[in-house]
């Protein structure tokens, strides 16, 4: 029997190897692809794209491209923004979609919570002067007081760097894009995992996925933005669960994932 495959999305300055953990414990019948976005991971930026007026659906619309038939996709931080996009408007694309502390919108806002846009500045002053000292303030946002996430963020920087222009672009998506009116009619079975403790987006957010019947949404005790690296095993548990309910014959993807934090 060919094997379903679970395709991982990184987040902004991450290269495809940051999500390897997560593919390490799939079910059987079930293997993991890395994808790069783009101008990540060594791979090109698009030519004619411009960096100064980003388009999120030309992003998800390049990704969707690369995507096999049937493939479930896992998106983390930037690459849930793009992967939810992909989900919203070309759902027959995907059996299925996992959203690791990903947010259908990053920046704060009136009777949102999330991120000041002060932070997403500073990091926007650093991109303009050296790409690798944002990056570094970035990173030092997402593992925010975790010496151990902050060494396994740092090791990502042996990779190629990337373009500037993609980092230019993709801060730009992470501060201007709102999905959350399109949620309702989100059809795709998903699961989106966040931690109780994150600083980029913080868990109040699940507020944003309480009236979609398709999403099941578990917040992590004790985890921040990298919930793959911090809690490997009850992601593991839960992606497992979502992914055997996706093959099971009738049963509904989101079934039997149980609602709440994990022990």
């Amino acid at each position: 029997m060919k094997a379903r495959v679970l395709v991982l999305l990184p987040g902004w300055g991450q290269p495809p190897e940051a999500l390897a953990s997560l593919g390490e414990a799939l079910p059987v019948g079930w293997e993991a692809r890395a994808l790069a976005l783009p101008g990540h991971g060594g791979h090109p930026w698009p030519q004619g794209w411009d960096p100064a007026a980003p388009r999120l659906e030309a992003w998800s619309d390049a990704l969707a491209r690369e995507l096999p038939p049937g493939a479930v996709l896992a998106g983390w931080s930037l690459g849930g923004l793009v992967a939810l996009d992909l989900a919203l408007r070309r759902p027959e694309r995907l059996a299925g979609l996992v959203l690791l502390a990903a947010t259908p919108r990053l920046a704060a806002a009136p009777g949102w919570p999330g991120i000041p846009l002060e932070d997403l500045q500073d990091v926007a002053e650093d991109l303009r002067e050296e790409p690798r000292r944002a990056l570094g303030r970035f990173r030092a946002l997402m593992a925010r007081g975790r010496p151990a996430l902050a060494r396994a963020l740092r090791a990502a920087e042996r990779r190629p760097a990337p373009d500037p222009r993609a980092l230019w672009a993709g801060l730009a998506l992470l501060a201007g894009c709102d999905l959350r009116p399109g949620l309702p009619g989100l059809g795709v079975p998903t699961l989106v995992l966040l931690g109780d403790q994150d600083p980029l987006i913080p868990a109040a957010s699940k507020v944003a996925w309480e009236e979609v019947p398709a999403a099941r949404c578990l917040v992590l005790r004790g985890v921040g933005h990298l919930p793959h690296l911090e809690a490997p095993g009850p992601c593991a548990q839960a992606l497992g669960t979502f992914l055997r309910n996706l093959t099971a014959p009738g049963a509904h993807a989101a079934s039997g994932l149980g609602g709440g934090a994990p022990p």
